[in-house]
């Protein structure tokens, strides 16, 4: 009889998402070489790329405009694996992170893996910006409209409808007087009232908010889509909402 030990395991094949990015050099040159890099990879294998989009910089440190995609791969890799394989891409293609959230010749982030919920110190997927980053969503729903986004039980496509919301409205009801007052000048210097709408700051707001700005303890895992909590968000809250709004509303443009 063999023991447990003598049976050759299977692996399976997993599939998820990759979002691809960078700014610096000849972008579109070098998220192919990244897309390359990923597929001649022995355990990983690209499935299917979307096109490239321009999209605006997010963030005051984040330079000229981006070139962003999104791919398909399936692998055998466990998810932490995934990571350190679009890490080597990264440091291959010339990525340095002296300045964080800055320009970067290349930016791999992991969207999605197998379905799965995954929340380490070094890792979460799905990746928690990517339900509002239209620089993430258009390039995913070009190719993976389908795809649930397993926290949420949404489809990608339904994530990304829910942005093209005008205006995008939003509230913080569990937020304090003063703060509302302070976040709405904010908001109303930079965007339109076309663009965003800041619903009336009590707790029935929230329900037709597709942005909702609560502070407090870490979010659980069952969140709705919307809910950005003060203390997940890592720089200044009236900061962060600025950037969130901005990723929300840019129209990325397809490079042809």
């Amino acid at each position: 009889m063999e023991h447990q030990s003598d049976v050759p395991s299977v692996e399976t094949t997993k599939s998820g998402l990759i979002a691809l990015g960078g700014n610096l050099g000849q972008s579109e040159e070098l998220l192919q070489d990244a897309i390359r890099s990923l597929n001649s990879h022995p355990r990983l294998s690209v499935q299917q790329c979307s096109s490239f989009y321009s999209t605006v910089p997010i963030g005051s440190n984040a330079g000229d405009r981006y070139i962003n995609a999104a791919c398909v791969f399936s692998t055998t890799l466990p998810p932490q694996g995934v990571l350190e394989a679009c890490q080597a891409v990264e440091n291959q293609l010339g990525r340095t992170r002296e300045i964080h959230w800055g320009p970067r010749t290349v930016d791999l982030d992991l969207i999605t893996y197998a379905g799965q919920i995954i929340s380490t110190a070094v890792l979460k997927v799905p990746h928690p910006a990517c339900w509002y980053r239209r620089f993430v969503l258009d390039p995913v729903c070009e190719i993976a409209t389908e795809v649930v986004h397993p926290q949420f039980q949404l489809t990608f496509g339904e994530l990304r409808n829910r942005i093209l919301q005008r205006p995008l409205s939003i509230s913080y009801a569990t937020l304090e007087k003063t703060r509302q007052e302070r976040i709405q000048e904010r908001i109303r210097a930079h965007f339109s009232s076309g663009q965003v709408q800041v619903l009336n700051g009590n707790i029935s707001a929230t329900e037709s908010a597709v942005i909702q700005l609560l502070t407090g303890e870490l979010p659980p895992d069952h969140l709705t889509p919307g809910s950005l909590y003060e203390s997940t968000l890592p720089r200044p809250f009236e900061d962060a909402i600025l950037d969130v709004l901005r990723a929300a509303l840019d129209e990325p443009e397809v490079n042809h």
